[in-house]
């Protein structure tokens, strides 16, 4: 069973939302819904403001405003907490059971799922375009609630891996790595960057096809986080995990 934990925008019940809704599919995956989506409702039924997650790719001042309200941190613990539950899900392992063959394997995405561009990009007023150029040219802060899930992977023997649609070169290679090392993340793990020769290649392809070749080489991709549905489509994780990000839409 592939599980993907969808963020459900904060909108009434029958809303046309542009994120997951209930009753959505993911190809080789079944969308469940999650505890966030019963919070939304109890305080919209009892008349409590929430602020929303604007539509990607968001205003300068949507994006600000979601920020500085404090709901896109809550919104990120939520989805952090559903993650780091999924994770001990499927390292368990129940009586009567043999263990599952393969590598126990974390993949995370990089861009606004371990290191937040949020800061860099709002210098530059969140042109589109600025997330990417912050990416390669500034060190980013770690997100915290990656970072522990990261901590706690490794804690517990899981492989940690990065797949990100980063271009491969020498260059950018060395400044991710060593951006991930000030940011925190100086345990083992391995980087996979997009390659120049698939550039054309939407990212959903490119990370549909980095999980399958991890599996393939023995990988057992417990748990799959990221900010875009593309970081999450095509399947290929036993648990999948998607962050809010208003900044910007990636294909």
């Amino acid at each position: 069973m592939h599980v993907v934990r969808a963020y459900l925008r904060h909108r009434p019940v029958g809303w046309p939302a542009h994120g997951a809704l209930v009753g959505d599919t993911v190809p080789g995956m079944s969308l469940r819904v999650t505890a966030a989506l019963t919070a939304v409702l109890v305080a919209a039924s009892v008349g409590v403001a929430v602020a929303e997650e604007p539509a990607a790719p968001a205003s300068a001042t949507a994006i600000r405003a979601y920020h500085d309200s404090g709901e896109w941190a809550k919104d990120f613990a939520t989805q952090f907490k559903l993650a780091s539950k999924d994770l001990d899900k499927a390292l368990t392992v129940k009586k009567g059971k043999k263990k599952p063959k393969g590598t126990p394997t974390l993949i995370l995405d990089i861009d606004d799922t371990s290191l937040s561009s949020y800061d860099c990009a709002a210098k530059k007023d969140f042109i589109p375009g600025s997330n990417g150029i912050c990416a390669v040219t500034e060190n980013l802060p770690a997100i915290k609630g990656a970072l522990d899930l990261a901590k706690k992977a490794v804690k517990k023997k899981v492989k940690l891996v990065f797949i990100t649609a980063r271009p491969e070169n020498e260059t950018i290679r060395a400044f991710t790595e060593k951006n991930l090392k000030v940011a925190g993340y100086t345990m083992k793990h391995a980087l996979t960057m997009k390659p120049s020769g698939i550039a054309a290649e939407t990212s959903a392809a490119y990370k549909t096809a980095a999980r399958k070749a991890l599996i393939k080489g023995g990988a057992r991709i417990v748990l799959n986080v990221g900010d875009q549905q593309s970081d999450l489509s095509g399947g290929a994780a036993q648990y999948a995990v998607k962050l809010p990000n208003p900044m910007y839409v990636n294909k």
